[in-house]
């Protein structure tokens, strides 16, 4: 998935060196996109005395002159609630389009970045700050352009989003009035006064093991009905009629002479058939039966943790002398912090 690194600079030559520092390492300058506070001018040209140009210092507007050779198509625009900006790369092409018309938040979050954060975003941007984003990166070079962001001082928009809500900020007002080059400048000595620093968390996987049931075989029974022919002996009796005439000559007694008139006389045969019935009867039972065995296996696997490296500065304390760890963990999904801020790097929308 192809993923955004954002960040928030207050000041323009933190942000120029970010830029700087993502050519040199080989990065698409068509995919960085840079949006800035205006407040001089500078972007549109209308004012190049040496007084506009002290004044556009305060302000952002010298991004303009001073990246000309850095990025291409710089754009002078006006986004509502921040005034003069200027603009480049692909952040300006979404905040010249229909769907955004210059509105920050929207080309914010078109970029992927949670809404709350971009109203954040977007109030750094009108109190003088410089947006700087590199998209359309893999997980490496998102990792990579954090660092580099981390090195210049990005801001932990979280902190900076909680020091705006403390001074009753509750979002991003595009019908504020912008700020002036004095403003901006007074909202800079206040978020350098503030040491906007960020315990950077180190983080260590556990393995976890757990068991689910899978089929691992098993057997089916079928069942079905066969014919097969039998045969049984069975004697069976009939009866037959026979008649036989006997000549006789004796006197005529009082029974024949009773029997002596006109009548008829049935004698019924009989005979036995075959009844065949069928009887059901139980002769064997298969029987299906489970048997559970147990057995153990040795789970292997890696896990990760974060380590810290910590190196002093030249003109900086040693690690002894601060006392204590600094430690830092980039994940491509999460804010990455910095002493005084965090580049997030989050996926492209």
């Amino acid at each position: 998935m192809a993923k955004t690194t954002i960040g928030l600079f207050d000041d323009p030559t933190q942000a120029r060196a970010v830029v700087e520092d993502l050519e040199n390492s080989q990065f698409d300058r068509s995919k960085i996109s840079l949006v800035a506070n205006d407040s001089g001018n500078i972007g549109t040209g209308t004012d190049t005395s040496a007084s506009a140009g002290a004044s556009a210092e305060q302000g952002a507007g010298v991004i303009a002159r001073g990246m000309t050779g850095l990025l291409d198509d710089i754009t002078p625009l006006t986004a509502p609630g921040v005034g003069p900006v200027v603009a480049a790369g692909p952040f300006a092409a979404m905040l010249t389009s229909d769907h955004a018309s210059g509105d920050l938040v929207a080309a914010l979050t078109r970029m992927g970045v949670p809404e709350g954060d971009a109203h954040f975003y977007a109030e750094g941007v009108r109190r003088g700050g410089t947006i700087i984003a590199d998209s359309d990166l893999n997980d490496d070079a998102a990792e990579q352009a954090a660092d580099i962001m981390y090195r210049h001082s990005v801001v932990d928009i979280g902190r900076r989003g909680e020091r705006y809500q403390q001074a009753g900020f509750t979002g991003f007002n595009r019908q504020a009035q912008p700020f002036t080059s004095d403003q901006i400048a007074r909202e800079r000595a206040a978020s350098a006064q503030a040491q906007e620093t960020v315990a950077i968390p180190v983080v260590e996987e556990e393995l976890q093991v757990g068991k689910r049931q899978v089929q691992s075989g098993g057997a089916r029974v079928y069942t079905h009905v066969s014919e097969q022919p039998v045969s049984e002996q069975v004697q069976l009796r009939e009866e037959h009629v026979t008649v036989d005439r006997r000549p006789v000559s004796r006197p005529a007694t009082e029974a024949d002479m009773a029997a002596f008139r006109e009548g008829t006389i049935e004698v019924p045969e009989t005979a036995e058939e075959a009844v065949v019935s069928k009887q059901a009867r139980v002769v064997e039972e298969v029987v299906v039966s489970k048997e559970a065995t147990e057995r153990a296996e040795t789970v292997q696997g890696t896990v990760r943790r974060t380590d810290v490296d910590v190196q002093p500065m030249a003109g900086g304390p040693t690690a002894a002398a601060a006392g204590r760890d600094v430690t830092r963990e980039l994940d491509e999904e999460e804010d990455v912090s910095a002493d005084r801020g965090t580049a997030s790097t989050r996926p492209a929308s």
